[in-house]
């Protein structure tokens, strides 16, 4: 059994599975898209030399029967698949609960057929499947420190912070993805640093932070970004980013995640958000 729903620009869905106004048929571009290899020819032996590749955009197929009362619910769909326009395909299954987004392409429906059939052509420029359960990782744990019965003769700590430095973050999906690292200050704190000891990658703030800043670091493709928010003003610090920073990436499986400070790290919290991204389903 699959669960098929899609949303509008408006973000309002429409349950096409277990529906009885449709009837799917078929549906494709579930499956990993296609890639370019792109290769050069050497005079001096056979074959060729791989130079890059790079995965296709994800073309999902909805074809569906429209039943009655069949005008009422064909117009419906046009509510949901505009031409151009751009929806988000929630698809799962026993295994993956996804979402991806995507533009309508074309909608040919066969209008003087006995049963009326509907051809959904949905493009998708990011082909990666989305996990609908964002991951939410924090370097910091809260540790109880009593115990019932008790009874309170002095001043007591109930829990203590625990700051941790590093961290072992898995990602299960079937690609690398980017992050989305978030660097709180309790108190002053010089150039904040993180580190992804399994795959090289580092970023290196140069900034000084005071009690209560913000930084937010976005290392998805397509939506990098570095932003300050002190006091509520959220300001662009894209440019702080050293020079010997590359964007922090999660590979598959375990990754060895650390981060410090120059100066004063013990006031410095991270946590780290991510989306573990797919192939198929």
């Amino acid at each position: 059994m699959y669960s098929l729903v899609v949303a509008n620009e408006k973000g309002e869905r429409l349950q096409l599975t277990q529906n009885p106004n449709y009837s799917i048929t078929a549906i494709t571009g579930l499956n990993p898209p296609n890639s370019n290899i792109n290769t050069a020819v050497n005079a001096n032996f056979d074959g060729s030399v791989y130079k890059s590749s790079r995965m296709n955009n994800r073309n999902i197929v909805i074809t569906l029967m429209v039943e009655e009362p069949v005008e009422i619910n064909r117009i419906a769909l046009y509510n949901f698949f505009k031409s151009k326009k751009s929806c988000t395909v929630f698809y799962k299954n026993k295994s993956r609960d996804v979402s991806i987004l995507g533009y309508v392409e074309s909608m040919p429906i066969n209008y003087f057929d006995k049963k009326e059939k509907v051809q959904i052509s949905v493009i998708c420029p990011k082909p990666y499947f989305e996990d609908i359960d964002t991951q939410n990782i924090e370097f910091s744990s809260e540790y109880a420190l009593f115990q019932f019965p008790f009874v309170i003769q002095d001043t007591i700590e109930f829990s203590e912070l625990i700051l941790n430095e590093q961290v072992i973050v898995t990602n299960s999906g079937d690609v690398a993805t980017g992050v989305i690292i978030q660097f709180y200050a309790r108190g002053h704190v010089e150039n904040p640093k993180i580190y992804n000891i399994t795959t090289g990658d580092k970023m290196l703030i140069n900034i000084t932070l005071e009690e209560g800043d913000i930084i937010t670091i976005d290392t998805t493709k397509g939506s990098k970004r570095i932003t300050l928010n002190s006091d509520g003003v959220i300001t662009n610090i894209l440019n702080n980013l050293d020079k010997t920073s590359t964007w922090l990436t999660l590979d598959t499986g375990d990754n060895y995640l650390m981060y410090s400070a120059d100066e004063y790290p013990q006031f410095l919290f991270c946590s780290v958000i991510y989306s573990e991204l797919y192939e198929g389903v």
